[in-house]
């Protein structure tokens, strides 16, 4: 008679918060939920049967017969079926809201700072499913809805996410350096640039146990596997379980190789996709806001990625260079030199910013340009330090 007063107090959809419910209280798949509670489905696809709550009688009295054999509250079940699990909360749609809710500018200046507006740069929607923002004091819990097996991992940002010197340095980074296409990751075969990389993405809401990284070693090299791994793990602070392999390239003429080679850091995560694709294409507006002292970080970050010296054979500087394939970047680096009063010239063919002559140079030393690439900042060093020997 119990059951029988249950089943009229349930309508379809109490049925699908309820099997939802169920489902991520039992922490099931759907079809290990049907298996635990032995409904019996003739539907080819049993996740449009549990999507919708049509569940036959028959079904019904199993799954409530469960329920009071297991003592489950079924107003409580019901109430996390509506809910999403984001992590580790639960979080009622009801109580979120969209980029559409958002009435700040897509950059916000406040007492000489410049913030980003962190929820504009999300599309509207994802696979027709839509974004959402739920707030926790001054950070947004950035999610989508999906079912348990495929629900992306959600970012954790602040609503105003502020242009620091490590934001644009890691910003530059991922300009010369970064994936456009895929997942997030940055490849680069200096530690330094790889560390701050880490710190870049952490300002993105992935923590650093997230990330994932492989390295691409040359067959030429002298260092075994697991000289190359500790050599990483030591210089990045990633743990053992975050290099997930190591891969051997074919030697290919006798250039000199790097012995440790090649890291690329990758974080899975669909929403930092979509959140990085924007945030490139915001780059121009973000350099016309903030102050020119600031050119610089952006700059070091660029050149760590893309830079490259060129020393003579007496060891000084012959040229200064950016080299990317694309000319949109390469023009990005021209007009902050420009700004800066940095003379330069453009090679088209070689896809390069060439900077020549002491006085460049010696502006280039003052804004510390090799910062984070160690190997470039020591040759960068040495060259200057001959110049200025021969200058004497």
């Amino acid at each position: 008679m119990e059951v029988e007063k249950l089943l009229e107090g349930l309508n379809q959809e109490d049925w699908v918060h309820l099997l939802k419910g169920l489902q991520e209280k039992l922490k099931m798949t759907q079809l290990q939920l049907i298996e635990k509670l032995d409904l019996k489905i003739t539907q080819p696809k049993f996740s449009l049967y549990l999507n919708k709550g049509n569940v036959s009688e028959k079904n019904k009295y199993k799954i409530l017969n469960f329920l009071k054999k297991n003592k489950v509250d079924i107003k409580k079940l019901i109430l996390l079926g509506k809910g999403e699990k984001v992590g580790n909360n639960i979080i009622y749609l009801e109580d979120c809201i969209t980029c559409k809710d958002i009435k700040q500018p897509l950059l916000v200046k406040r007492q000489n700072k410049v913030f980003i507006n962190t929820a504009m740069l999300f599309p509207f929607e994802r696979n027709k499913r839509k974004i959402y923002f739920f707030v926790k004091n001054d950070k947004f819990i950035v999610f989508y809805p999906e079912k348990a097996s495929s629900r992306p991992y959600p970012l954790i940002l602040p609503k105003l996410l502020e242009i620091t010197l490590e934001f644009l340095i890691g910003l530059g980074i991922y300009l010369s350096d970064g994936s456009r296409n895929r997942n997030p990751k940055i490849t680069n075969s200096d530690a330094l640039v790889i560390k701050q990389s880490v710190i870049f993405y952490q300002l993105l809401g992935i923590p650093k146990e997230k990330l994932i990284g492989w390295v691409q070693l040359h067959e030429r090299t002298n260092k075994n596997l697991k000289e190359v791994k500790k050599f990483w793990l030591s210089k990045t602070d990633l743990k053992a379980n975050q290099i997930t392999e190591i891969r051997i390239k074919k030697s290919s003429g006798n250039a000199s190789i790097e012995q440790f080679g090649t890291l690329h850091l990758e974080a899975p995560s669909i929403l930092l996709r979509l959140f990085i694709s924007e945030l490139l294409k915001l780059t121009p507006k973000i350099i016309k806001n903030i102050p020119k002292e600031q050119y610089k970080y952006l700059l070091q970050g660029l050149f760590a990625g893309d830079g490259s010296i060129e020393l003579t054979k007496k060891k000084t500087i012959r040229e200064i260079n950016f080299t990317n394939t694309s000319k949109e970047m390469r023009n990005i680096v021209s007009d902050l030199l420009k700004k800066l009063n940095i003379n330069h010239k453009i090679d088209e063919k070689k896809n390069q910013v060439r900077i020549y002559g002491y006085e460049n140079f010696k502006k280039l030393y003052e804004l510390d340009l090799f910062k984070y690439h160690s190997k470039r900042n020591e040759k960068f060093m040495l060259g200057m330090f001959h110049i200025n020997q021969n200058r004497r």
